[in-house]
């Protein structure tokens, strides 16, 4: 038994270096596609070498309920996290909190804000980020100081047309606004590259800076 990024199929012609042995009696051999795998691996090193969580610090995972977001919000639970979810609809939220057990999980369909300033009102100190757009938009703000974000994604824009986007045109891919003053903190933000803020007018940066390309 095997396992490679070759397809699902029957029948594969491949050096045997490039595959890895796997064991049917170690875990269920679908474990090989998901925690043993590699989205197992990329939350692993993703969180542990970027992310460091601390307990009793706040972390945020974006597409809490797929497979790399929710091996991450695990492993943040048991370095003693206080995880939030963020995910699309009831059912999906329900499954990360009931089944993965998360703390609590944000439908991003509804007032994302709203909900963001209810689940961290002391702000965010890990981001695990996968989708981009106005969910990390609504996440920098947040950002305590010394935070850290791992960036494994930016599922909104990956289909993102050069010139238009879901933030009302700003040049490029890579879309989200962002201010160069080091505005991860609640209280330093500025629509320019320089200058300080107070966290109540922090939002008004995000969405007022755009990238330059």
């Amino acid at each position: 038994m095997v396992a490679g990024g070759y397809g699902w199929q029957r029948y594969s012609c491949v050096k045997a270096a490039g595959l890895i042995k796997v064991d049917p009696k170690e875990a269920p051999l679908s474990a090989n596609l998901g925690v043993l795998g590699m989205p197992g691996l990329t939350a692993w090193v993703g969180l542990e070498d970027i992310g460091m969580p601390k307990a009793g610090e706040t972390m945020v995972v974006s597409a809490a309920s797929g497979a790399v977001g929710q091996v991450v919000g695990q492993i943040g639970k048991i370095r003693g996290c206080k995880v939030i979810g963020i995910a699309g609809g009831a059912k999906k939220c329900q499954y990360v909190t009931e089944e993965l057990g998360f703390d609590a999980c944000i439908d991003h369909r509804g007032d994302l804000n709203a909900q963001l300033d209810a689940a961290c009102p002391e702000g965010i100190d890990v981001y695990w980020e996968n989708v981009g757009g106005p969910v990390q938009a609504a996440i920098f703000p947040r950002l305590r100081d010394f935070a850290r974000m791992v960036m494994c994604g930016v599922i909104s824009q990956y289909n993102t047309v050069e010139g238009a986007d879901s933030f009302g045109g700003a040049p490029g891919p890579i879309s989200a606004p962002w201010c160069a003053s080091g505005c991860g903190s609640r209280a330093s933000s500025s629509a320019t590259r320089a200058g300080r803020a107070t966290p109540s007018s922090a939002r008004k940066c995000w969405a007022g800076w755009r990238m330059a390309g």
